[in-house]
């Protein structure tokens, strides 16, 4: 018997058709730290017996799962945005409308995906998955979406793994890029932001998982910052916080090619303490994305 390899992981994902509908991946995606796991919970049936300890055996409750990796902040060469992750993006509550991706509140308008992970030799997956996405910049480095996805437990199966060539193009990194808040041009180095969706599970129990799918019922985005203090006369952080005066963040990234600006259009500072990044003042900056009804609270666009 041949040791199974961890180096040795794949995924492919698709958006479904019919929510909760298992489709076969097709599309696959350059992950990073792939973890994928049944999450359903077991349940002991002690009761009354004439003996200490378990003396039934236990059942499984709803047969979830969860899904965890990142994926490179990319686009496809062609103004648009890698395919993958427009999947997946979409399955963490973002409506696609050709090369613009924003949040919304109709459920008719989300999608789940399945999700088929292959670990050499043994085939994994989601259906009706969604999930929640975060996007964190470092300053020269890769920009990264971080994904936690949901869905019904596939039971695994022995399968190779396929044929896997995703994309070639360059990630986005935090450099040779444009960020203001407010319209002013602010030094940081760190970037974060968290869709903030709440993900659970639809019961229905026609289904042997106990539930259909997963959908998203609420989200709160938030956008984690460190820009350097400054004179009030330049930038007024303090007085924006204390009067709730909200403000439009804009970053914009290229890879020479394609475009990502990712526009947060209703901002306002939730959070502000004094901060030190290696002898420079900072602030650590939290705010509230807030969509307006004209304006989504998150918005990327790809040209």
């Amino acid at each position: 018997m041949a040791p199974l390899l961890t180096r040795l992981r794949v995924m492919k994902v698709k958006v479904e058709a019919a929510k909760g509908t298992k489709v076969g991946g097709d599309q696959a995606i350059l992950a990073f730290d792939q973890e994928i796991q049944s999450t359903a919970p077991f349940i002991e049936r002690r009761g009354n017996g004439a003996r200490l300890g378990p003396i039934y055996t236990g059942v499984l409750g709803e047969r979830s799962g969860s899904c965890n990796f990142s994926a490179e902040l990319r686009g496809d060469g062609s103004q648009g945005l890698e395919a993958g992750l427009a999947i997946l993006l979409q399955g963490c509550g973002l409506v696609k409308a050709s090369q613009v991706y924003s949040t919304h509140s109709a459920y008719a308008n989300q999608k789940t995906i399945s999700i088929d992970a292959y670990e050499d030799g043994i085939k994994k997956g989601l259906a009706g998955a969604m999930g929640n996405c975060t996007i964190i910049g470092e300053i020269g480095k890769r920009v990264m979406c971080n994904f936690e996805y949901f869905g019904a437990w596939q039971a695994p199966t022995d399968a190779a793994i396929p044929a896997f060539a995703p994309s070639s193009t360059p990630p986005m990194k935090l450099s040779g890029a444009t960020f203001s808040i407010g319209g002013s041009s602010i030094q940081i180095a760190n970037y974060e932001l968290n869709f903030g969706t709440q993900v659970v599970m639809r019961p229905d129990p026609d289904t042997n998982e106990g539930f259909s799918h997963y959908l998203i019922t609420d989200l709160t985005p938030e956008i984690s910052l460190d820009p350097e203090a400054d004179l009030v006369a330049n930038y007024d952080f303090n007085g924006l916080w204390l009067a709730g005066t909200e403000a439009t963040i804009v970053l914009v990234l290229t890879d020479g090619t394609d475009t990502i600006t990712i526009t947060l259009e209703n901002v306002q500072i939730k959070e502000l303490q004094g901060g030190d990044r290696d002898g420079i003042a900072t602030y650590d900056y939290t705010g509230q994305c807030r969509s307006d009804g004209s304006n989504a609270a998150i918005k990327i666009a790809v040209t």
